[in-house]
């Protein structure tokens, strides 16, 4: 923000800090920082991450839930690190404070970037943690309302329901794993991507192209190419009594996640960190609420009694409980930075990921007759990666050609009040 007398408080950006300048260094409008290569970077490299943890999560629960069945347990302690989002907020607010307060010492100016650049510097941190639920009202060209934000209590009623649906999604998930074969769970899991295709379209009014829907296509593809050289591979040596329970589980399963990742999206999409956060961290709170009378009741109906597990499989949960951590916690956070398709391609990478561990660790032969669906899946990431950055670079044009249009339209309303 520019403080002037020349400039009124509704020429000011809310983003834009609090700096002074001389009458003649004064530029019209403040000037935005340009999104590009580095927004680019980080939604690739968060896709990456979710690909690698995701296949070692899945590789490390296969032996777990054999040794500790008990998937329920298993879960609850896996979402409990979700609450570690909170304090690491906190900490992270305090360090923003910190160096604000040391511009200002340093400059005698106050400099601040929150979402009310109209305040100053707080007094406290729980002051400045408020202040980044701030619902900023404006009005568009032809007149319309336009929120953004949200509001503290919004958050804590959403994180209800979206804690359910995370919960809920992963345990169906878990519970499946020993019904079927673990290729199988994996393609009906990895079926998400058309479900989040369906939903993005219906719920976030994305529209279909060609572009969005090749990827699309290809990831199907190549989940089916694997199943069918898996099971070509296998035959039917494996008897699975209750497959079909395990079947319709999973893709429940599949259905509750696109759900989750695609009202994430909506919800949170354009939510900064410290809502994010609190989110996930309010997701765990709630799951460590509702989960222990649960816990009691599946074990006084013996559904699933409670059990202590040796050292090396509690370490083991414990390990598996942080990955699981930062896997959420990529998830969420790039949902805020780029669209549900993008981070399900990541989710599907980790189909050849996973292939890589099994032939590297676990010495496992590779299937040649699943290199077809291998490939389709790669070319299906590599291609939504060009459709993410070209459809990236239209919407940074769209906005700096408004934003110009803007500024043009200011400096003829100055000019008329002049």
């Amino acid at each position: 923000m520019i403080e002037n007398d020349k400039y009124d408080d509704q020429d000011i950006n809310e983003t834009t800090p609090i700096i002074r300048l001389k009458d003649e260094q004064l530029p019209l409008v403040p000037v935005k920082e340009k999104p590009g290569f580095f927004k680019r970077f980080l939604s690739f490299f968060i896709v990456i991450a979710i690909a690698v943890l995701m296949a070692t999560i899945s590789e490390m629960s296969q032996s777990l839930l054999d040794a500790y069945p008990k998937p329920y347990m298993f879960n609850f302690f896996n979402t409990l690190y979700l609450i570690f989002s909170f304090p690491i907020e906190l900490g992270m607010l305090a360090s923003d404070l910190k160096e604000a307060r040391a511009k200002k010492e340093k400059s005698g100016y106050q400099y601040i970037n929150n979402d009310d650049g109209q305040q100053d510097i707080p007094d406290s941190l729980w002051v400045y943690y408020k202040q980044q639920f701030q619902v900023e009202v404006s009005f568009d060209q032809e007149g319309k309302e336009i929120r953004k934000g949200i509001s503290l209590k919004k958050t804590t009623l959403l994180s209800i329901f979206m804690a359910f649906l995370l919960v809920g999604s992963t345990y169906l998930m878990m519970r499946a794993l020993p019904l079927c074969e673990v290729s199988l769970a994996t393609v009906l899991f990895q079926s998400a991507t058309v479900f989040v295709f369906i939903f993005s379209i219906i719920i976030l009014k994305e529209k279909i192209t060609i572009l969005k829907t090749i990827p699309v296509v290809l990831f199907i593809g190549g989940v089916v190419g694997i199943t069918l050289a898996d099971s070509t591979s296998k035959g039917e040596a494996n008897d699975y009594p209750q497959a079909t329970l395990g079947i319709i589980l999973m893709l429940i399963c599949a259905v509750c996640w696109a759900f989750y990742e695609v009202l994430t999206a909506k919800f949170f999409g354009e939510a900064n960190r410290t809502v994010m956060n609190t989110y996930l961290a309010l997701a765990g709170f709630f799951n460590l609420i509702a989960g222990i009378p649960i816990l009691i009741i599946l074990n006084f109906t013996n559904v699933e009694r409670l059990g202590v597990p040796d050292p090396k499989t509690a370490g083991l949960i414990v390990l598996v409980g942080f990955i699981s951590f930062a896997l959420m916690y990529l998830i969420a956070w790039g949902l805020t930075v780029t669209s549900p398709l993008f981070i399900r391609s990541g989710e599907l990478m980790s189909i050849p990921a996973t292939l890589f561990a099994d032939v590297t660790f676990r010495r496992q032969p590779f299937p040649l007759t699943a290199i077809p669906g291998y490939v389709l899946i790669v070319v299906g990431f590599v291609v939504t990666l060009w459709v993410e950055n070209k459809y990236a670079t239209e919407a940074r044009e769209k906005q700096e050609k408004e934003e110009i249009e803007k500024q043009e339209k200011e400096i003829q309303g100055n000019s008329r009040n002049n």
